[in-house]
C-alpha cells in the first residue's frame, strides 16, 4: 500500500513538474499580442488602409509589437523607437533577411540584386561598391550637370504652362525620370522606368498564393508567368543592350576611357569587384525601383507642404534669395548654405517617409523581442510612419515645423532611429547620399524660380491613396506658378 501511495505522489508530482515546464516554455516562446486570426483568413477581414494607419492605431491596444497573420502568412510589426532599435541594430543580422518570395525572387534577378538578395559575401561586396564607388561624393559631384540640366528643362517647362493649371506630379515624373536615367546610363530611357513601374505595380494586384504559400506555385492570376514571360524579359533586354553599349564604348576610347555615368563605372570595375552582367543588370534595375518612386512621393509631399505652408515657403524663398540671390540659379554645391531647405526636406520625410512600412525583414529563426518570441520565417514591418510621429519623441508631431531641425545633428542616414526615412541597419538604404542631395536641390530650383498656389482655393488635398507601395497623395497635386527668376535666367 505504500509502494502504490508512493508511485501515485510520484506520478502527480511528474505531472505537475510537465505543466510547470510547460507552462515556463510556453511563456518563454510566447507570441506579441495583436488581432485575432481566423483558421486560414488570419486577420485579413480586420485590415484597414493605409496599413501603417491601422498598425499604429491597433498599437495602442495591443503595444509597440504586434502579431497578426495575414491569410496564413505571419506578421509582426514594431510601431516604436525602442523595438525599431532591437530589430535594426541589437538583432540586425537576425531580422537582415528577406522573405523567401517567388515575386521577390523573380524582381531581384533571382537573388542577383542588393534590396532582396539574402546576406552573403556577394552581397557585402556590392554594397561596398555602392558605397564607395556610385555614391561616393567624387561620383555625386560629377553626376551632378545631369539634374541640374534636367532642372533647368523642368524649369523651362513650367514657365511655358504659367497661367495655367499645372499638374505637379506629371511634371516631377518626368524631372525624375530623366535625371535618374542620365546619372545611370548618360541618356534619357523612361521606357526602362515605365517598364519596372509596371513591374513594381504588380505586387499590388490580388494574389492568393502571396496569402496562402501553398497555393503559390499555382499562380492564380498569372502575376509570375506575365513576369518571367513578358515584362522581365523585356527589361532584360533592355538593360543589357544599356551595358553593351557601354562596353564597347570603353573599348573603343581605351586608355582615354572616363567613367561618365554609373553603368560606366560599374563595367569598370577590377578584378576583386568585379561583376557579372546580371549583377549589373539587377542593381540597376533596383536604383530604378528604389530611387523613382520614393524620390517622386517625397518631392510631391515636400512641395503640398510647402504650398499649404505659405509662411515656410517664404522663408525658404528668403534664405535662397540671400544666398543664391536671382542673378544665377540654384546649384547642388549651394545646399550645405541653405540649412531651412535642408530642414524643410527633413521635415518632410518625417512626416511623409516615402516607404512607411520600409521593405519587410525576415528571421530565418526564433528571435527573443521584447519579452516574446518572434517565431522563424516572420514578415517583420518597421512602422517607420508611427516612429517619425510618436508623440513620446516628437512634440507636436502632426505639425508641419522645419523649424525643429534648424541647428540639430539629426540625420536620415539610420543611426538615429526616432527619425528612420531610408531604414537602419544593414538594409539602409544604400542610395540615401543621392536623395540628400536631389531632392533638395530640386525643391531649391523649383521655390528660386516660382512663387506657388494650390489650383484649388481649399488648398492642397493631403489625404493618402489607401492601397499603395510607396506613400502616395491621393489627388493629383494641381497648382499654379508664377516667375520669380528673370526669364534670362532659365533660357
Amino acid at each position: 500500500m505504500d509502494l502504490v501511495v508512493a508511485l501515485f505522489v510520484l506520478g502527480i508530482s511528474w505531472i505537475t513538474i510537465l505543466i510547470l515546464a510547460g507552462r515556463i516554455q510556453s511563456s518563454q516562446r510566447r507570441l506579441p499580442p495583436g488581432p485575432f486570426s481566423f483558421p486560414i483568413f488570419g486577420a485579413l477581414f480586420s485590415l484597414q488602409h493605409p496599413l501603417h494607419h491601422y498598425f499604429a492605431k491597433i498599437s495602442k491596444k495591443y503595444g509597440p509589437i504586434v502579431y497578426l497573420k495575414i491569410g496564413m502568412v505571419p506578421y509582426v510589426v514594431v510601431n516604436n523607437n525602442e523595438m525599431a532599435v532591437q530589430v535594426l541594430k541589437v538583432h540586425d543580422l537576425e531580422f537582415a533577411s528577406r522573405p523567401a518570395e517567388e515575386f521577390f525572387r523573380i524582381v531581384s534577378h533571382n537573388w542577383n540584386d542588393l534590396i532582396l538578395a539574402p546576406i552573403s559575401d556577394k552581397w557585402k561586396r556590392m554594397r561596398k561598391i555602392c558605397s564607395t564607388h556610385l555614391f561616393s561624393n567624387s561620383m555625386l559631384n560629377a553626376s551632378s550637370g545631369f539634374r541640374e540640366s534636367e532642372m533647368k528643362n523642368t524649369v523651362k517647362t513650367i514657365f511655358q504652362q504659367s497661367g495655367t493649371t499645372i499638374n505637379l506630379q506629371e511634371v516631377f515624373g518626368k524631372l525624375l525620370s530623366n535625371s535618374l536615367c542620365l546619372v545611370l546610363f548618360s541618356e534619357r530611357r523612361p521606357e526602362v522606368v515605365d517598364l519596372i513601374r509596371n513591374i513594381t505595380s504588380l505586387s499590388l494586384q490580388l494574389n492568393i498564393g502571396a496569402l496562402l504559400p501553398a497555393l503559390d506555385g499555382l499562380d492564380l492570376h498569372g502575376v509570375y508567368k506575365k513576369l518571367n514571360k513578358e515584362l522581365i524579359p523585356r527589361l532584360k533586354l533592355l538593360l543589357e543592350d544599356q551595358i553593351d553599349k557601354h562596353r564597347r564604348r570603353k573599348d573603343e576610347a581605351g586608355d582615354r576611357f572616363i567613367p561618365g555615368d554609373f553603368t560606366d563605372v560599374l563595367i569598370s570595375l577590377n578584378d576583386k569587384d568585379n561583376l557579372s552582367n546580371l549583377s549589373i543588370l539587377a542593381l540597376l534595375s533596383d536604383m530604378v525601383i528604389a530611387g523613382m518612386q520614393t524620390s517622386l512621393v517625397t518631392l510631391e509631399w515636400t512641395m503640398a507642404e510647402l504650398i499649404n505652408h505659405p509662411r515656410v515657403m517664404s522663408k525658404a524663398q528668403d534664405e535662397i534669395d540671400s544666398v543664391v540671390g536671382r542673378a544665377r540659379v540654384v546649384h547642388e554645391s549651394d545646399l550645405p548654405s541653405l540649412p531651412y531647405i535642408e530642414a524643410i526636406f527633413k521635415e518632410s520625410l518625417r512626416l511623409h517617409p516615402a516607404a512607411p512600412l520600409g521593405v519587410p525583414h525576415m528571421n530565418p529563426k526564433p528571435v527573443k523581442l521584447g519579452g516574446y518570441t518572434i517565431p522563424s520565417g516572420c514578415k517583420v514591418l518597421v512602422n517607420i510612419w508611427a516612429i517619425g510621429r510618436d508623440p513620446a519623441r516628437w512634440s507636436d508631431p502632426e505639425a508641419f515645423q522645419p523649424e525643429r531641425f534648424l541647428g540639430s545633428s539629426i540625420s536620415p542616414n539610420g543611426q538615429n532611429l526616432d527619425f528612420l526615412p531610408f531604414s537602419s541597419g544593414r538594409r539602409v538604404c544604400v542610395g540615401y547620399p543621392l536623395a540628400m542631395r536631389s531632392i533638395p536641390f530640386f525643391m531649391a530650383s523649383l521655390l528660386q524660380a516660382f512663387d506657388w498656389s494650390p489650383a484649388n482655393p481649399g488648398g492642397i488635398d493631403m489625404e493618402e491613396r489607401s492601397r499603395s507601395m510607396t506613400m502616395k497623395l491621393k489627388a493629383d497635386l494641381l497648382v499654379n506658378a508664377s516667375m520669380r527668376l528673370e526669364c534670362q535666367n532659365i533660357l
